[in-house]
């Protein structure tokens, strides 16, 4: 609905986000009256975000939570299967993290992200002004041949890049990789070899639209 070169929504576009979104944030409004330290919307309101700002971001924060999860569970138990690694895995859960952050790395959920330049710069030979939006390629900065260049960035800035960075780090990157430690441990406490269980497998596959 939205494209990336959009720099303004229409009256259309904003009534149609509004509708959409209308369930997640007249709970987060709801949330933001208690002020309450207990929730993330009560802490907003502590801080100054207006009314109007806090459920924006608490709709926000929801989607893109559950786009990461959705997108990166299926694939890693696909990744865990196709690479013989299921029992292995199973009997010995410390391999779970490690594995899971190679997954994310190849999975890559949030494929690209939109910033504004603040500052003038140049990236690479190309000139940026400031109010520029810069498109931020994570699916192609996790291929670069050799890895990103030491001399230009810190490799612990661009750790598990696709939760952003620095100022930019996702508020919720902690608990998606609970959550898909969870759900993909659930899948291998079915598949230890003293089970009699068949294991995990997948049933049909099809390709992400393009």
């Amino acid at each position: 609905m939205i494209g990336l070169r959009t720099r303004r929504l229409s009256p259309a576009q904003v009534a149609r986000v509004r509708h959409l979104l209308a369930p997640l944030t007249q709970a987060a409004a709801e949330a933001y009256d208690r002020t309450d330290d207990a929730n993330v919307l009560g802490r907003l309101a502590a801080l100054g975000i207006s009314r109007a700002q806090a459920p924006s971001l608490a709709a926000v924060l929801l989607l893109t939570g559950t786009e990461t999860v959705t997108s990166a569970a299926p694939r890693a138990v696909a990744m865990l299967h196709d690479g013989g690694l299921l029992d292995a895995v199973a009997a010995d859960r410390t391999r779970l993290g490690p594995f899971l952050a190679e997954a994310l790395r190849l999975a890559t959920p949030s494929p690209a992200m939109l910033r504004r330049a603040t500052a003038d710069d140049l990236l690479d030979g190309v000139r940026v002004r400031p109010g520029d939006r810069v498109l931020l390629a994570t699916w192609w900065a996790t291929r670069l041949p050799g890895g990103l260049a030491p001399d230009r960035v810190c490799p612990a800035a661009v750790r598990n890049l696709w939760f952003g960075a620095g100022p930019h780090l996702c508020l919720g990157a902690a608990l998606a990789t609970a959550e898909l430690e969870a759900i993909t441990a659930s899948g291998l406490g079915r598949t230890a070899k003293s089970t009699p269980s068949p294991g995990v497998r997948p049933a049909r596959r099809r390709a992400a639209a393009p």
